[in-house]
Protein backbone atom coordinates (compact mmCIF):
# COMPACT_ATOMS: atom_id res chain seq x y z
CA UNK A 1 0.00 0.00 0.00
CA UNK A 2 2.72 1.99 1.04
CA UNK A 3 4.65 1.34 -2.26
CA UNK A 4 1.12 2.01 -4.36
CA UNK A 5 0.42 5.64 -2.80
CA UNK A 6 4.67 6.33 -3.08
CA UNK A 7 3.80 6.01 -6.58
CA UNK A 8 1.08 7.67 -6.78
CA UNK A 9 2.98 10.96 -5.71
CA UNK A 10 5.62 10.48 -7.65
CA UNK A 11 4.08 10.35 -10.90
CA UNK A 12 1.89 13.83 -10.56
CA UNK A 13 2.87 17.15 -11.72
CA UNK A 14 2.28 19.41 -8.95
CA UNK A 15 3.30 22.43 -11.00
CA UNK A 16 0.93 22.31 -13.51
CA UNK A 17 -2.64 21.68 -13.80
CA UNK A 18 -6.18 23.58 -14.38
CA UNK A 19 -7.03 27.28 -13.01
CA UNK A 20 -9.74 28.16 -11.20
CA UNK A 21 -10.92 31.94 -12.90
CA UNK A 22 -10.04 33.20 -8.92
CA UNK A 23 -6.21 31.92 -9.78
CA UNK A 24 -6.86 33.45 -13.75
CA UNK A 25 -8.09 36.83 -12.31
CA UNK A 26 -5.38 37.04 -9.38
CA UNK A 27 -2.82 37.11 -12.35
CA UNK A 28 -2.01 40.57 -12.29
CA UNK A 29 -0.67 40.77 -15.68
CA UNK A 30 -3.44 39.54 -17.86
CA UNK A 31 -6.39 41.42 -15.98
CA UNK A 32 -6.01 44.32 -18.70
CA UNK A 33 -6.40 41.64 -21.30
CA UNK A 34 -9.80 40.50 -19.70
CA UNK A 35 -12.74 42.61 -20.88
CA UNK A 36 -16.12 42.43 -19.58
CA UNK A 37 -15.78 39.10 -19.14
CA UNK A 38 -18.90 36.70 -18.72
CA UNK A 39 -17.01 33.41 -17.15
CA UNK A 40 -13.69 32.34 -17.33
CA UNK A 41 -12.55 28.84 -18.15
CA UNK A 42 -9.19 27.62 -16.83
CA UNK A 43 -7.23 25.44 -19.62
CA UNK A 44 -3.89 25.03 -18.20
CA UNK A 45 -1.32 27.22 -16.15
CA UNK A 46 2.36 25.68 -14.78
CA UNK A 47 3.82 27.17 -11.84
CA UNK A 48 7.29 26.54 -12.63
CA UNK A 49 7.29 28.67 -15.67
CA UNK A 50 4.84 30.93 -14.41
CA UNK A 51 2.04 30.00 -17.67
CA UNK A 52 -1.67 30.31 -18.47
CA UNK A 53 -3.86 29.19 -20.85
CA UNK A 54 -7.48 30.21 -20.78
CA UNK A 55 -10.86 31.39 -22.42
CA UNK A 56 -13.54 33.95 -21.58
CA UNK A 57 -16.93 34.99 -23.14
CA UNK A 58 -16.94 38.70 -23.61
CA UNK A 59 -19.69 40.90 -24.19
CA UNK A 60 -18.37 43.32 -26.48
CA UNK A 61 -19.70 41.80 -30.01
CA UNK A 62 -17.48 43.86 -32.47
CA UNK A 63 -13.89 42.43 -32.82
CA UNK A 64 -12.84 46.62 -33.39
CA UNK A 65 -13.74 47.64 -29.91
CA UNK A 66 -12.15 44.99 -28.61
CA UNK A 67 -8.97 45.20 -30.04
CA UNK A 68 -8.77 49.53 -29.43
CA UNK A 69 -9.79 48.91 -25.70
CA UNK A 70 -6.88 46.29 -25.31
CA UNK A 71 -4.18 47.78 -27.14
CA UNK A 72 -5.12 50.70 -25.10
CA UNK A 73 -4.54 48.39 -22.21
CA UNK A 74 -1.65 46.91 -23.11
CA UNK A 75 0.14 50.70 -23.71
CA UNK A 76 -1.27 52.06 -20.39
CA UNK A 77 0.16 48.84 -18.88
CA UNK A 78 3.71 48.95 -20.64
CA UNK A 79 2.97 46.26 -23.16
CA UNK A 80 4.64 46.55 -26.43
CA UNK A 81 2.32 45.05 -29.44
CA UNK A 82 4.51 42.32 -31.98
CA UNK A 83 3.02 41.48 -35.26
CA UNK A 84 0.97 38.53 -35.46
CA UNK A 85 -1.15 37.07 -38.42
CA UNK A 86 -4.22 35.47 -36.82
CA UNK A 87 -4.27 36.68 -32.81
CA UNK A 88 -2.76 39.64 -30.87
CA UNK A 89 0.58 39.43 -29.37
CA UNK A 90 2.31 41.74 -26.80
CA UNK A 91 5.35 41.45 -24.91
CA UNK A 92 6.64 43.41 -21.64
CA UNK A 93 9.97 43.71 -19.99
CA UNK A 94 10.30 44.84 -16.57
CA UNK A 95 13.22 45.39 -14.58
CA UNK A 96 12.97 43.25 -10.88
CA UNK A 97 15.24 43.74 -7.53
CA UNK A 98 17.82 45.51 -9.39
CA UNK A 99 19.22 42.13 -10.44
CA UNK A 100 16.62 40.61 -12.58
CA UNK A 101 14.86 41.20 -15.61
CA UNK A 102 11.14 39.91 -16.21
CA UNK A 103 10.23 39.18 -19.84
CA UNK A 104 6.51 38.25 -20.36
CA UNK A 105 4.57 37.62 -23.58
CA UNK A 106 0.77 37.39 -24.32
CA UNK A 107 -1.27 36.01 -26.56
CA UNK A 108 -4.92 36.87 -27.37
CA UNK A 109 -7.40 35.37 -30.02
CA UNK A 110 -10.87 37.32 -30.36
CA UNK A 111 -13.39 34.32 -32.14
CA UNK A 112 -16.86 36.06 -32.16
CA UNK A 113 -17.04 36.64 -28.71
CA UNK A 114 -15.06 34.15 -27.12
CA UNK A 115 -11.75 35.12 -26.17
CA UNK A 116 -8.45 32.80 -25.45
CA UNK A 117 -5.67 34.05 -24.00
CA UNK A 118 -1.84 32.48 -23.14
CA UNK A 119 0.73 34.04 -20.91
CA UNK A 120 4.26 33.28 -20.35
CA UNK A 121 6.74 34.92 -17.93
CA UNK A 122 10.39 34.33 -17.54
CA UNK A 123 13.14 35.87 -15.84
CA UNK A 124 16.78 36.74 -17.37
CA UNK A 125 20.04 37.85 -15.04
CA UNK A 126 21.05 40.22 -17.76
CA UNK A 127 19.46 43.34 -19.77
CA UNK A 128 17.19 41.87 -22.63
CA UNK A 129 14.95 43.42 -25.08
CA UNK A 130 11.96 41.55 -25.62
CA UNK A 131 11.25 37.75 -24.33
CA UNK A 132 12.07 35.91 -27.17
CA UNK A 133 15.75 36.37 -25.33
CA UNK A 134 14.82 34.20 -22.69
CA UNK A 135 15.11 30.29 -22.08
CA UNK A 136 11.25 30.88 -21.22
CA UNK A 137 10.57 31.59 -24.96
CA UNK A 138 11.79 27.90 -26.12
CA UNK A 139 9.75 26.39 -23.49
CA UNK A 140 6.73 28.21 -24.43
CA UNK A 141 7.29 27.67 -27.89
CA UNK A 142 6.82 23.40 -27.37
CA UNK A 143 4.18 23.99 -24.73
CA UNK A 144 2.52 26.78 -24.39
CA UNK A 145 1.68 28.30 -28.07
CA UNK A 146 0.79 25.37 -29.39
CA UNK A 147 -1.75 24.95 -26.61
CA UNK A 148 -3.17 28.42 -27.95
CA UNK A 149 -3.11 27.20 -31.10
CA UNK A 150 -5.17 24.33 -30.62
CA UNK A 151 -7.65 26.25 -28.57
CA UNK A 152 -8.13 28.66 -31.21
CA UNK A 153 -8.97 25.84 -33.60
CA UNK A 154 -11.51 24.21 -31.27
CA UNK A 155 -13.58 27.89 -32.25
Amino acid sequence: MILFISSFLFSCDWKSGTPSSSDIKNYTSVKPFILYEAGIEGIYTNHDVDSLVFSYETSIDSPDIFVAQIRKNAANEGWKEIKAEKYYRFDRIRKWRDEYYIGEEIRIAYLKKTVIVAYVEGDAKQAINSFSEINESKWADINIWPMFEKEITKH
